[in-house]
């Protein structure tokens, strides 16, 4: 009946640690989620000052000055990238555990294709990159 949340950029949790999570508690009760701090998804180099600390990105992770990390840096798209390249989940078990599960947790009619259902949708290029974002219907934004 328990839930359990997962980071799956690779380096909260690795990849068998991740397939034994599902063989665990099946995909149907995994959530996946992220702590990203702000500079997430941001490119190398990128630097900021949050709360309190001086924080900067070298592509793959964030990092403080004496280079260790500051929090997530990959954004649910690059999870799904990890689970999927590290044989972790299909993606289509990707893409349920980061929408559909935690929309069934929060009670929100979302993460399906459906009747009834909020038309949100995000299309991602090969790359598992952003390339058509779609809320309630509208395009929220394209690439193009």
């Amino acid at each position: 009946q328990v839930y359990a949340e997962l980071i799956a950029d690779g380096y909260h949790v690795l990849p068998p640690l991740m397939r034994l999570l599902i063989k665990a508690k099946g995909i149907d009760k995994i959530s996946i989620v992220s702590d990203a701090v702000p500079l997430a998804g941001m490119p190398a180099g990128t630097e900021m000052d949050w709360c309190g600390l001086h924080i900067g990105t070298d592509g793959e992770i964030s990092i403080l000055p004496d280079r260790r990390p500051a929090g997530a840096y990959k954004l649910l798209n690059r999870s799904l990238k990890v689970l999927v390249e590290n044989e972790v989940a299909s993606f289509s078990d990707a893409v349920r555990m980061a929408s559909t599960v935690p929309a069934e947790i929060l009670n929100l009619k979302k993460g399906r294709l459906a009747p009834g259902y909020d038309a949100d949708l995000v299309i991602l290029d090969d790359d598992y990159n952003p390339f058509l974002t779609m809320i309630a219907g509208g395009i929220a934004y394209s690439r193009n």
